[in-house]
């Protein structure tokens, strides 16, 4: 009876030594899977260099001190967005930028140099990546300070951030940029992406990028393939952060639906996307960027069509072939009631 009891307990201590092993191991596993890089060091060279500029006054000292502590020394994320934003390279845009408006960079110091405090969203963001992808392996972020070029952007696996935006708060001075002509890009941009800041989250940014650098099959050149895309970030995004893109394709895409669907049609196979992403819209008055709308109701469409929405998620991170998912989505049916 004595051995037994003593085998017994012998087995339980195994067992327990076994759990305890395992959820040491799982919570190793956990950490070591959300592991990522998260540079912020941009930020604070950044404004060092802003600082002993301000005290120059020779234009050409000006540009050579911002470029030596700069722009020389950016980080490896930074140095990757530089490939595809064009006045981020050189000094003349961010030093025009100072002159023009003193009072918004003053106002967002405090708040971008505080910007690792949003970390804890990006790792939320990552964990429910985790739950929908077991094989994610969360990107490299990069947060820098640019010239308005950036929101967020994903480039050779890194998800590059404009911290000039996703600090943004309310104490942020935005005034100065009413004095720029309103029909003007930068003017477009810069009011884009602090409206979009006003009612997002850092959280939707960074998953609408992590979606894009998951998604296997890059678009081809029509409108078709580029909506659904861009409508596949959009919609996975909203599902893992929560939160619901309000923009201005948003509310106008709810109201002018089937019209927009009916041009869809029309120009799906066009190679020229312009009219409905990236270049803004050549309808007058329009919003620019309706396909992200056309392109997120589709596969609100094929969400909703299936009962695993795992599974439906999964799936439109794997899309092959944009015309069957286009088929499948069901979106078609809306408009023959």
């Amino acid at each position: 009876m004595k051995n037994t009891v003593k085998k017994i307990t012998i087995k339980i201590r195994q067992i327990i030594i076994c759990c305890i092993a395992m959820s040491l191991l799982w919570g190793c596993t956990n950490k070591k899977s959300l592991d990522y890089e998260f540079e912020t060091s941009d930020i604070n060279r950044f404004w060092g260099t802003y600082d002993t500029i301000t005290a120059l006054t020779d234009s050409a000292e000006i540009y050579r001190v911002f470029n030596e502590m700069y722009l020389d020394k950016a980080s490896e994320g930074f140095k990757e967005i530089m490939k595809t934003c064009g006045d981020i390279r050189t000094p003349e845009y961010f030093i025009e930028h100072f002159e023009l408006y003193p009072n918004f960079w003053e106002s967002c110091r405090s708040s971008t140099l505080n910007i690792k405090k949003k970390k804890n969203k990006i790792d939320s963001v990552f964990k429910k990546f985790l739950d929908v992808f077991p094989n994610f392996k969360p990107p490299k972020v990069c947060i820098f300070m640019g010239t308005f070029s950036t929101v967020g952007q994903a480039t050779n696996g890194w998800i590059v951030l404009g911290g000039e935006f996703v600090s943004y708060n309310s104490f942020f001075v935005v005034e100065e940029f009413n004095s720029k002509n309103k029909q003007s890009w930068e003017y477009q941009q810069v009011w884009n992406g602090f409206s979009f800041m006003k009612t997002s989250d850092i959280s939707l940014i960074v998953a609408h990028e992590t979606v894009h650098i998951l998604q296997k099959k890059k678009p081809r050149g029509n409108v078709l393939e580029n909506c659904i895309y861009e409508g596949v970030a959009e919609f996975v995004s909203e599902k893992i952060s929560g939160i619901r893109n309000q923009t201005l394709y948003t509310s106008y895409g709810e109201e002018h639906e089937r019209e927009l669907w009916s041009e869809f049609l029309q120009d799906k196979n066009n190679q020229d996307i312009s009219r409905w992403l990236y270049e803004g819209s050549n309808s007058g008055e329009r919003p620019k960027d309706l396909g992200y709308y056309i392109g997120y109701k589709i596969c609100e469409s094929y969400f909703l069509s299936h009962t695993d929405s795992i599974k439906a998620l999964q799936n439109m991170i794997s899309i092959s072939d944009y015309n069957e998912f286009f088929e499948t989505s069901g979106y078609a049916k809306k408009f023959k009631k």
